[in-house]
């Protein structure tokens, strides 16, 4: 069975922010979505494509579905690829109901030239399993009872056991991994968690996360019977470290 990669979004692959709320020092966004401005983790779409070769992708993000259809539909050109796939509470909105457009870090449109990462549809198409939001997520009670920051008002937990009961043809306890950038929301199955680094807001930058990423899965998971005997793992901007 191949190995199962289950990615958060915002902080994960990509980041997101209100014109009103960009730090200064941001390089030029890659993407408008409605109101907001979309960068992608340097790498991604040639990482994803990589592993795709070898592994099964999927996407679990934390904010609803109605934040996340716009986002994974524009960054990935998915509704084109599958139109009919997407959370199973929300239908991907329509490209109409979906404005976006995809940006150079130079700052002049994709349509005219090439980039080192194009749109997935100008290449070789990403296909995702499934497309979870926030309405498959669990409230995570400690974090919000005892909030410091804002973030922790809306905090959850991803619970993998409601994946493998969904999926059972393609996930198990022994080749599932899911990779995100905040540890409390992978805490009920840590044997099966990749910590990478945040890429928020000025972590954009960061040129190495998805490259370490891929040279783990590729010389240590891919080998592995049980990915559980090789996680929890953080990958850093700097290293792989063996273990939490």
């Amino acid at each position: 069975m191949k190995p199962l990669l289950i990615f958060g979004l915002r902080g994960t692959l990509i980041e997101r922010l209100y014109t009103s709320r960009i730090p200064n020092g941001m390089p030029t966004p890659d993407l408008t979505v409605g109101i907001t401005k979309v960068w992608l983790r340097p790498h991604l779409l040639s990482t994803l494509r990589a592993l795709q070769e070898h592994c099964n992708l999927a996407v679990w993000s934390s904010t609803t579905g109605r934040n996340t259809n716009p986002l994974v539909n524009a960054v990935f050109n998915f509704h084109s690829i599958n139109p009919s796939l997407s959370t199973n509470d929300t239908k991907a909105p329509d490209s109409a109901e979906t404005p976006s457009r995809f940006r150079k870090r130079g700052g002049k449109t994709s349509s005219g030239g090439k980039t080192g990462d194009a749109p997935a549809g100008l290449e070789q198409p990403l296909k995702f399993e499934f497309i979870w939001s926030r309405e498959h997520t669990s409230i995570d009670e400690f974090r919000r009872r005892n909030s410091v920051v804002n973030i922790d008002a809306h905090a959850t937990v991803k619970d993998l056991s409601r994946v493998f009961q969904q999926f059972p043809e393609i996930a198990q306890p022994s080749n599932t991994i899911i990779i995100d950038d905040t540890p409390s929301k992978c805490k009920l199955q840590a044997d099966n968690y990749i910590w990478l680094d945040t890429c928020e807001e000025l972590a954009i930058q960061d040129e190495h996360g998805m490259k370490l990423l891929q040279s783990f899965i590729m010389e240590k998971i891919l080998p592995a019977k049980d990915v559980r005997g090789l996680l929890p793992v953080r990958i850093s901007t700097a290293r792989t470290d063996p273990k939490i």
